[in-house]
């Protein structure tokens, strides 16, 4: 039977004068009592028991008829259910439930169950191949099944498969890494070298980075979400050398030169100067 109204009844005879039912607890007579027929209401605090009914005659009382009656199964609620799982470890999953059904289970693809299977309780194991899923489960009885409960299982996010930016640095320069994004990350945990630091939101797969005072150094980064972080992945980063100007060719005695004549000095071009800024006497 399902939580509603229903009718129970036995075929009459000419001896009967009436008829007493007794009800498990959970069902209530609407109408019908003293009757070989009854109209039942079924609550939500029915789980299963017998329908009995007593004939009555001038001869005396008949012997009880009785019917066992169950309920299809409620659908389970978890009780015991962890967010997050972990290759190679064991969780235990628990819903509540309708009393004497079968609890039918389905893990998520990269998990078996090990135990537990038809009851309310489970355990599940995590191989490689699990990157987060639902744990399915409904209880069925010989009156049916009740509808599909589910708990999603997250886990730890894939780690990041490498940074990419410019790795020679300017002094002084505003820089830009990133990452891609990696699967179930929430949020990202990147590390600084000395001379660095992150102007803005810290926790994007994008960041802006300061350089100040910088010599070289890595720059490391962790996936993370509610299940934990991932190992570290880094990249190198160094501060571009730049020699000074030490020669300047030209000639030293201007004497010839006074009077308006021109003249041309000039330095070896250092690399990665991309201007120079020049200093001469008065006159």
């Amino acid at each position: 039977v399902m939580v509603g109204y229903v009718k129970y009844q036995v075929d009459t005879t000419s001896t009967l004068t009436g008829y007493t039912w007794s009800l498990p607890q959970g069902m209530m007579i609407v109408s019908g009592q003293g009757t070989h027929k009854i109209f039942v209401e079924i609550d939500y605090s029915f789980t299963n028991g017998y329908v009995s009914v007593i004939g009555h005659s001038p001869c005396g009382d008949t012997q009880p008829d009785s019917m066992y009656v169950d309920l299809v199964p409620q659908t389970p609620e978890f009780t015991v259910a962890p967010a997050c799982g972990y290759v190679g470890l064991d969780d235990i999953f628990t819903v509540s439930g309708s009393q004497g059904a079968d609890f039918i289970w389905t893990p998520p693809y990269g998990a078996v169950i090990l135990n537990g299977q038809g009851t309310s309780t489970v355990e599940l194991k995590y191989s490689q191949s699990f990157t987060s899923g639902y744990l399915e489960v409904y209880a069925e009885n010989a009156c049916g099944a009740s509808a599909i409960e589910q708990v999603f299982v997250n886990a730890v996010p894939d780690v990041p498969s490498q940074i990419y930016g410019n790795t020679s640095i300017c002094s002084s320069q505003l820089e830009t890494f990133w990452v891609d994004s990696a699967s179930r990350a929430d949020y990202y945990i990147w590390g600084m070298p000395t001379g660095a630091t992150i102007v803005g939101d810290q926790t994007n797969d994008t960041i802006q980075v300061q350089f100040s005072n910088f010599i070289s150094g890595s720059i490391t980064v962790m996936a993370a979400n509610n299940c934990g972080s991932t190992a570290m992945k880094s990249i190198s980063v160094t501060a571009q050398s730049i020699s000074p100007a030490t020669t300047i060719f030209g000639p030293t005695n201007a004497c010839i030169y006074v009077g308006g004549n021109s003249v041309n000095y000039s330095t070896p071009v250092v690399s990665g100067v991309t201007a120079y800024n020049w200093q001469v006497p008065a006159g």
